[in-house]
């Protein structure tokens, strides 16, 4: 196998997607040192030690606050590469604290691109959401990230030694094996439907039923965190020979109705799921997908669980932790 990084930082290593990130590191012979703000570092380091059989370094601290930022890369002199997926990420609290949303992702980017270049560490993977990529980011969140694109493009543009890729998240759902971290995401449908399938929400609400799509619900693309997870390390492949910037969209390239992704959760838990159709919120596309032809040319990435296997985990997932 090609050499890659030996050590790798990852900004966010105790959230969702961050926590697989780390174990696929883990496993592909790579040294993963979590960096988080998260209350949760201590015990998500654990389980994840548990998870990969040896002990992963872990970091609590504000991304933003540079001094800290320094004292971990000292602590870890061969890390090369970094892995950010840190940040805020609720588009409807973004609308009510813009100011936190703007300086918590281009403070906490600024101080590690600083760090980084500082360094002379050149290979950084960005995790950013398909909703940056909309003609008017439609929230402060959808801003925030596509304006952190443009800083880490610039920054490229500005050294031709720098490679950096940013990853468009669409809507990453279901639940690792091994419950590394946290298990499940606990917002978006998936969520959802997980909290009226055990009886914790009565029923769905689904925002708009009179789209222009087959069924008149918005059609999003869902891609697995297990997947989202492998995007990052194919990402952090593609930057042992690429430079320069490049951006793609991690999706399964298939698009999904609510009441299809409804469908298939019902079919996971084996029940069905009470739902009722209230106005559309303003600012949702009617159809969101990736386009996933790009992922495979630029990083050699695709997506292998489709949204069975996401519904079917997260339930899983839910049950064991009940």
């Amino acid at each position: 196998a090609e050499v890659m990084a030996l050590s790798v930082l990852v900004c966010g290593g105790a959230g969702y997607i961050g926590s697989r990130v780390s174990v696929e590191l883990a496993l592909a012979g790579l040294e993963p040192v979590i960096a988080d703000c998260d209350g949760a570092v201590a015990a998500a380091s654990k389980r994840l030690s548990e998870v990969c059989g040896r002990e992963i370094p872990s970091h609590t601290l504000d991304l933003q606050d540079a001094a800290a930022l320094s004292t971990v890369f000292d602590s870890h002199p061969n890390i090369d590469a970094v892995i950010d997926l840190a940040g805020l990420k609720s588009v409807g609290e973004s609308l009510l604290f813009p100011l936190e949303y703007y300086s918590n992702s281009l403070g906490s980017l600024t101080a590690l691109l600083r760090e980084m270049q500082r360094r002379g560490i050149k290979k950084l993977v960005f995790a950013s959401s398909a909703a940056a990529l909309s003609s008017e980011a439609r929230s402060p969140y959808a801003a925030g990230k596509a304006f952190s694109c443009r800083i880490i493009s610039d920054v490229c543009a500005s050294d031709a030694g720098f490679g950096a890729v940013a990853l468009h998240y669409h809507n990453v759902a279901g639940a690792a094996p091994g419950r590394p971290a946290k298990a499940a995401a606990v917002d978006g449908l998936i969520a959802g439907l997980g909290r009226v399938a055990s009886g914790e929400e009565q029923r769905l609400r689904i925002f708009g039923g009179d789209y222009p799509t087959r069924d008149g619900t918005a059609v999003r693309d869902y891609v697995h965190v297990c997947d989202a997870a492998s995007a990052a390390l194919a990402a952090l492949r593609r930057l042992d020979t690429a430079r320069g910037y490049i951006g793609v969209q991690i999706g399964s390239g298939v698009g999904s109705s609510v009441l299809d992704v409804l469908r298939a959760y019902e079919r996971a838990c084996g029940r069905e799921i009470p739902y009722v159709i209230e106005p559309r919120r303003s600012g949702d596309a009617p159809v969101s997908v990736a386009d996933a032809v790009r992922a495979e040319r630029e990083i050699g990435w695709r997506a292998v669980l489709g949204l069975d296997e996401i519904c079917e985990s997260d339930w899983l997932a839910r049950c064991a932790a009940l």
